[in-house]
């Protein structure tokens, strides 16, 4: 029959795909797709149920959803449910415990003779980047910048606050070319900051963090910079002669 949820979370079945063993349940589930708005009536659904690390819909059912305006009922049949499995209710990833990020290694203005790294051991997750500007670059890097072979970067502009979370695109470019590997992935703006569910990634390609003036004009970050023959520049002071005359 239909039911509601309340006074947990926002009271409605999150649309974010979810992790094995994640909200409290071996095999969580998630709708896949967006509620109806208000209005449209009762519409029919599929809800997720994510198996494994890489099955996020390693089972699926058809449910039937209505949008009332102020809660959203539900009509699911739970005959085919399993044992530790469970429906994730939906919450606001900007209030979660996400990840930081804050290696220097990640700022796009990191190159040179340093050692190249990757984010092929990064975990399925939300994260937030807390150094630079705290956000990805939106324009092409340098090549071989941010530590990486192949820094990464949002080929579309971060969203607004009022618009949730969406699904964004992040472009792997190297010495050639902007993007010869790109991801999808999810953004929502916090306001003070964005929050980021990124995914492994492919040898050599790395999720970079804007630059920002602060981190720029540091003497640590100065003296991180190098000449093409991998030479360090250590930062000189020079003094400057003025001469005025009068006439």
């Amino acid at each position: 029959g239909w039911f509601r949820f309340t006074g947990v979370g926002n009271n409605r079945i999150t649309e974010v795909q979810q992790e094995l063993a994640s909200c409290g349940t071996q095999y969580p589930s998630w709708l896949n797709g967006e509620h109806p708005a208000a209005g449209e009536g009762v519409v029919k659904r599929t809800l997720s149920t994510t198996t494994s690390a890489t099955a996020y819909t390693g089972w699926n059912k058809d449910i039937f959803v209505k949008n009332c305006g102020e809660f959203v009922i539900y009509n699911i049949d739970f005959g085919w449910s399993a044992q530790k499995w469970g429906i994730c209710i939906d919450t606001d990833v900007c209030d979660a415990d996400v990840t930081e990020l804050d290696e220097s290694h990640r700022l796009v203005n990191t190159w040179g003779k340093i050692t190249s790294t990757d984010d092929r051991l990064l975990s399925r997750g939300w994260y937030r980047f807390a150094n630079g500007f705290e956000k990805m670059p939106e324009t092409c890097p340098i090549a071989n910048s941010c530590g990486s072979t192949k820094p990464g970067y949002l080929s579309q502009p971060h969203p607004a606050i009022n618009e949730g979370i969406v699904e964004r695109k992040v472009c792997f470019g190297d010495a050639d070319q902007c993007c010869v590997a790109s991801r999808d992935i999810l953004v929502k703006n916090c306001g003070t900051h964005f929050v980021y569910r990124l995914y492994p990634t492919t040898t050599g390609e790395k999720y970079c963090v804007e630059e920002s003036a602060t981190t720029m004009c540091t003497e640590e970050a100065t003296q991180n910079w190098l000449k093409s023959g991998g030479e360090r520049i250590t930062p000189t002071t020079v003094q400057l002669s003025i001469t005025t005359s009068s006439q």
